[in-house]
């Protein structure tokens, strides 16, 4: 049986309310993907309520076990139906945000990249040229900006719409000159596409989560090969400085720093579809990356400008 964004989203609250109940210090949060077992996919367990914990105990606490299913009891319409699931257990680790290829005013510090670029037209009829990023590589006061989409080549962009520090979404929209859109690889200005790229949907990334999709990460110095393995629906707490956040997919990639400081902002595919925009990576060897639904992150983008035709012409 398949999972609704708000049957999926009623799940998870309820399963981290009894977690949070139970007192357990070890206890972290729950989300949904494919199962795993000794480091593999494990094909019996296609779809598991994935319970996350600081570390895998031998002995858990007797306030909190996790048993090998769960039934959960969901209203469909005019009634009641039960969708037992099976579970897995898997330490969160140390997840930290991994800004560090925008900066503003000439500092180094606090950088993030890019893969999606974005037009629209403006109240008066004029067309704007934009990409979107995450938030975190800017301070409150950060407006005007550098960014290099690619190792030579920078521009400069004016942060119109960012989310707030604490808030559990991490996007901001940066708008850039028309003349230097084509210092973007394979954009120009001149002939924008006339279709807008499609991202995944909340279905489409439920289903690659499930079926363990391989994808890329398109960032510095080049795309790394990536699969697919959790999806949150509602707000996790990853702890630390990058606190609760709403709609995002969980990757792990086949080499170590795949998502390492500096690859905030990427663009990822599932298959040959926009999936997600990374925002955070685990801490120290990198190789599990954290984004947000690329389709939820541009419907925010496209609600904060004052204009009409917002399109996502553009994947880099």
């Amino acid at each position: 049986m398949k999972l609704s964004l708000q049957e999926t989203e009623r799940i998870e609250r309820r399963l981290n309310r009894a977690g949070a109940a139970s007192g357990d210090p070890n206890f972290v949060g729950v989300g949904f993907g494919v199962g795993i077992k000794l480091g593999a996919i494990d094909t019996e367990r296609p779809r598991v309520v994935r319970y996350f914990v600081k570390r895998k105990l031998k002995r858990p606490s007797p306030a909190f076990r996790i048993p090998a299913e769960i039934t959960v009891r969901i209203k469909r319409k005019n009634r009641f139906v039960r969708v037992t699931l099976k579970t897995d257990v898997m330490e969160i680790g140390n997840v930290v945000p991994t800004g560090v290829h925008l900066h503003a005013d000439g500092r180094e510090n606090n950088v993030v990249t890019t893969g999606v670029l974005v037009t629209w037209r403006s109240l008066l009829g004029d067309r704007c040229w934009g990409i979107v990023t995450v938030a975190h590589g800017f301070s409150a006061s950060d407006r005007g900006v550098k960014i290099r989409p690619i190792r030579r080549a920078s521009f400069d962009g004016e942060v119109i719409a960012k989310t707030r520090r604490g808030t559990t979404f991490d996007a901001a929209l940066v708008e850039i000159k028309a003349s230097d859109v084509s210092k973007i690889p394979g954009a120009s200005a001149n002939s924008p596409p006339q279709e807008a790229i499609r991202a995944m949907s909340f279905d489409q990334v439920r289903d690659a989560c499930e079926a363990d999709q391989a994808g890329r990460s398109y960032r510095l110095p080049g795309p790394k090969r990536l699969k697919a393995m959790t999806y949150f629906v509602s707000p996790f707490d990853f702890g630390g400085k990058v606190g609760k956040k709403r709609h995002v997919i969980q990757v792990e990639a086949d080499v170590h720093s795949a998502f390492q400081k500096g690859t905030s902002g990427s663009m990822w595919k599932i298959g040959d579809q926009p999936a997600g925009m990374q925002f955070a990576g685990r801490c120290c060897e990198f190789k599990v990356g954290y984004g947000h639904f690329l389709c939820a992150v541009l419907e925010w983008a496209k609600g904060s400008v004052s204009g009409t035709r917002f399109r996502f012409v553009h994947a880099f």
